[in-house]
């Protein structure tokens, strides 16, 4: 597809990447409009929700302070005590009671016409008070006292607050009159008193301690917007080309096709950086002017270090060449600006889900988690700018800074390799448009799902999944099989029928490959290696986190061992082991890998097929601590549906690493990590997967031959 230097010219690669790198620039600083969304619109925004936000907390404090300011009350009396009862509240001195009116008013009259002033809002409470409340106040009992309140026109909760406040003062009185009959000083009743002197000082204090609170959102829309940076650049660096003809001018020039993807990448990730100082500045200036307009105590700039905010930095650049590379791979596979649009869209939802994995309670920028994509990023500089340690300081995160960096650069030089094959096969590069019109009509049929069709049911599903579990009930019973249901085999059916791919070959419909000796052999090494991942994964885990588990991973382990517990064994291994197992295979193992890897797939793309569908397995499941053990099952069970041919050795695989938990909670379901805690445990249960993956590869596929379920019509 693209030429080379003729003769022994020595290659000039550095060159070639800039002299693309600079012509995207230039072509992007020449769209007005698009620089002007991209660059300019966040210095506008921030401003906006500031002072909206101001309007608002201006409102709130208003309205709390008119809450608490003294009211003047209007009470009416009936009964015989009421005169009693008027003569002690007259007798209080109501600006020395905390929290209470600024007048009372009282009245005494018939009930009938207390109802009546009660009913007409001329008198907020009607108390009517029994004989001898006078005689009952200085004796030992309690004298019970009901205000009404009318119907049509309630009295507001300020208002009953503040009577209340009176009548405890009254019948603190009535305490120390009892105290005096006894001999005993009033302060018997009274051992502490506790007071504030500086309330400004307490809600900073507060403020600092809610500091990682508040900061997370703002970084996590930082990190939305900083990718939206290489959202208009992204469309037009491919698509674009395609639209305009210019991509064949680039693909024949003297530079391989990874060359473009890097040069195109520079230009992305140049642009993707002015738009995070774009919105850095302005949030900076927008804080600084609010500044101006709270208490001098409150501060709104926390005391950050130089080496805080450089480990921030750091970690959004590491950010901002993931989201560039990302947004440039997934516009590589689309025909046209409109495709291109259509595909991002998605990846900003997805992005915005994993960076909101931030908020997470108990969810920390250590180990592997600081590895995650956009999570691992966002954490760091939380860590660095606001960490929940003050003691340890911001320079703690220095450790998964270099952890996420790495990543960063690992996930964007292969998002960049994948770019220039994607910039090399002619089937993506130059396929046209489907044979269907319009809207409602289904597509022409097709062997298999395009690779962007192939990761649509993960991305609706982890977005499904986010929004599900607010309404799904508390019994796993029933979450499990309605969130595997909504979120991933509805979707599914429904895009396969309109979409018309072959069923047999896209979803492996077929028994392993081998004959039935092979085919039950391949079964019986998936069942072993799923038990012994299971305990790998498990072990690994504990000696990870220990006690450190998110407040949602101890939940959701609390939640599965009452499940254990309650309900009959059968039903509870149907529901956690067998349909996630179901509808999980199918999506990653059979649509999304048979989408990425193509009719004709070469041992580098099965590669990154694997990788691809088990990076969107592990994200699925939503708990960042368990990312990486649910990543390498993603890639065991990708392999295995590669190596086998069928689907059914994955399901079996999948089953059988769901069912170990319900086999140790129903061993010992108080405290099942103690039966994976001796030492032992990994090392047999490793040894276990090694011999299950040696008999799964008997007799597979080997590596170089086609792929056997491609049973699709051409």
């Amino acid at each position: 597809m693209t030429s080379t230097p003729a003769g022994n010219a020595p290659r000039e690669p550095s060159r070639h990447v800039a002299a693309i790198a600079v012509r995207d620039f230039l072509e992007f600083a020449r769209d007005r409009r698009t620089v002007f969304i991209t660059l300019l619109l966040p210095m506008l925004m921030y401003p906006i929700v500031a002072i909206s936000s101001f309007v608002g907390v201006r409102t709130a404090v208003r309205e709390a302070e008119r809450q608490s300011s003294p009211a003047d009350l209007t009470v009416v009396l009936t009964g015989d005590g009421a005169d009693e009862f008027r003569r002690r509240i007259e007798s209080l001195e109501l600006a020395k009671i905390a929290g209470g009116p600024s007048a009372v008013a009282m009245t005494e009259m018939e009930p009938l016409e207390a109802a009546e002033r009660l009913e007409t809002g001329r008198a907020d409470f009607w108390v009517d008070l029994p004989a001898g409340f006078a005689k009952s106040l200085a004796a030992a009992g309690t004298v019970k006292v009901e205000a009404r309140v009318s119907g049509r026109m309630p009295a507001e909760q300020r208002l009953r607050d503040q009577f209340a406040a009176v009548l405890e003062a009254v019948s603190r009185e009535a305490v120390l009159g009892r105290l005096a009959g006894a001999g005993l000083p009033a302060t018997a009743v009274e051992p502490i008193r506790l007071s504030f002197r500086d309330p400004v000082g307490q809600l900073a204090a507060a403020g600092r301690q809610a500091m990682p609170t508040v900061v997370s959102p703002i970084l996590i829309l930082l990190a939305v917007l900083t990718l939206t940076g290489a959202f208009y650049p992204a469309v037009d660096a491919i698509a674009g080309e395609k639209e305009r003809g210019t991509i064949e001018t680039l693909l024949v020039a003297p530079c391989t096709p990874f060359e473009i993807a890097a040069g195109k990448f520079s230009a992305i990730f140049v642009v993707t950086i002015l738009t995070l100082v774009s919105n850095v500045v302005s949030i900076s200036l927008t804080a600084w002017v609010a500044s101006r307009f709270v208490p001098k105590q409150i501060a709104l700039f926390p005391e950050w270090s130089a080496g805080g905010i450089a480990i921030a930095v750091v970690s959004f650049l590491a950010l901002a060449a993931i989201g560039a590379a990302l947004s440039l791979a997934v516009t590589a596979a689309s025909r046209s600006t409109k495709e291109a649009q259509h595909s991002l869209t998605p990846v900003i939802i997805a992005v915005s889900l994993l960076s909101a994995l931030a908020l997470s309670p108990g969810v920390r920028a250590a180990g592997p988690v600081a590895a995650v994509p956009f999570t691992g990023q966002v954490l760091v500089a939380r860590e660095a700018i606001a960490p929940a340690d003050p003691e340890a300081g911001p320079l703690s995160a220095a450790g998964p800074l270099a952890v996420t960096v790495l990543a960063a650069a690992i996930v964007s030089m292969g998002l960049l390799w994948v770019t220039g094959r994607l910039l090399s096969d002619e089937e993506v590069l130059f396929r046209g448009p489907d044979s269907a019109e319009g809207v409602l009509r289904r597509p022409s049929r097709r062997s298999l799902p395009t690779p962007i069709l192939a990761i649509l049911p993960a991305v609706f599903g982890l977005a499904s999944l986010w929004f599900v579990q607010a309404f799904v009930p508390e019994d796993l019973l029933v979450a499990i099989p309605v969130q595997q249901m909504t979120a991933l085999a509805l979707p599914l059916v429904v895009l396969a029928w309109w979409q018309r791919v072959d069923l047999v070959g896209t979803f492996r419909l077929a028994w392993p490959v081998g004959g039935p000796a092979a085919a039950a052999t391949r079964l019986l090494g998936a069942a072993i290696l799923g038990a012994g991942l299971f305990f790998v994964g498990a072990a690994a885990v504990s000696a990870w986190l220990g006690e450190d588990a998110s407040a949602e991973a101890k939940e959701l382990s609390a939640r599965i061992a009452t499940l254990v517990a309650t309900r009959p064994t059968w039903l509870v291994w149907l529901v956690v082991a067998a349909v996630p197992a179901v509808c999980e295979e199918a999506v990653f193992r059979g649509w999304t890998l048979s989408g990425l890897l193509g009719r004709h797939p070469d041992r580098a793309r099965r590669v990154v097929a694997t990788i691809v569908q088990a990076a969107l397995f592990a994200v699925l499941h939503l708990l960042p601590e368990r990312m990486p053990t649910t990543f390498l099952l993603g890639v065991v069970l990708g392999w295995i549906a590669l190596a086998t041919g069928s689907i059914l050795p994955g399901i079996v695989c999948h089953a059988v690493h769901n069912t170990m938990p319900i086999v140790l909670l129903s061993i010992d379901g108080e405290r099942a990590e103690r039966l994976v805690a001796p030492a032992w445990v990994p090392l047999a249960a490793g040894l276990a997967a090694v011999v299950g993956g040696c008999l799964v590869a008997m007799g597979g596929v080997r590596p170089g031959s086609p792929r056997p379920p491609d049973r699709a019509r051409p």
